[in-house]
């Protein structure tokens, strides 16, 4: 008797290191203490707007109650029973 076939395994695949990685761990290495960039671009103080200006940007937000009914609907529920 041979051995069975065995089939590939699709959730284990070998990761490819590129040049762009390697570059990252050397600077890493040899500059532990390097500041990040990104992090000094983010804003630090972002300005609060109030909740009452919510329905002055948009005129097409209304209340909650606003809903649009089916009038043909409500007329045969209301006849036919």
């Amino acid at each position: 008797m041979g051995k069975g076939k065995i089939s590939p395994k699709f959730a284990v695949m070998k990761r490819l290191i590129s040049s762009k990685m390697i570059k990252k761990t050397k600077e890493d290495i040899l500059n532990p203490r390097k500041k990040d960039l990104q992090k000094e671009k983010l804003p630090r103080n972002v300005p609060r707007v109030s909740s009452a200006l919510f329905f002055k940007h948009s005129s097409a937000l209304g209340p909650p109650d606003r809903v649009l009914l089916d009038t043909n609907f409500v007329l045969c529920d209301i006849y036919c029973v």
